[in-house]
């Protein structure tokens, strides 16, 4: 199997796995970017919020300022909250609120009410 498509597979797990969470703790609605070449790899809300999600994943998981600052121009056309969600083995998701181009780590997270 190539390198690529097993960085796909294993985004794609990381998203579906970040969704079944949304949809069970939290009672959102989720709908995921197939193939994603879009800055937005999951849109989910709850009737109180949406945000436009992107998943990060495996050993060095990197955002660009350019990818940061599309995934904003996305979620203000579409009314979302921009987040970056990454998923670190063995600890679990880590949330991440955009502002820009800046990352603001976010500890407790509660996706049912205000993010």
């Amino acid at each position: 199997m190539s390198k690529g498509l097993k960085s796909y597979r294993y985004g794609r797990s990381l998203e579906y796995r970040l969704m079944r969470m949304l949809r069970e703790k939290n009672n959102c609605v989720c709908v995921r970017s197939a193939g994603s070449h879009t800055p937005i790899d999951i849109i989910a809300g709850n009737g109180n919020k949406s945000w436009g999600i992107q998943v990060k994943g495996g050993k060095r998981p990197y955002i660009s300022r350019e990818n940061l600052e599309e995934l904003c121009r996305w979620c203000y056309m579409l009314k979302l909250t921009p987040l970056v969600a990454e998923y670190v083995k063995g600890k679990g998701w880590k949330f991440y609120t955009v502002m820009g181009a800046m990352l603001t780590h976010a500890d407790e997270l509660d996706i049912r009410g205000d993010v």
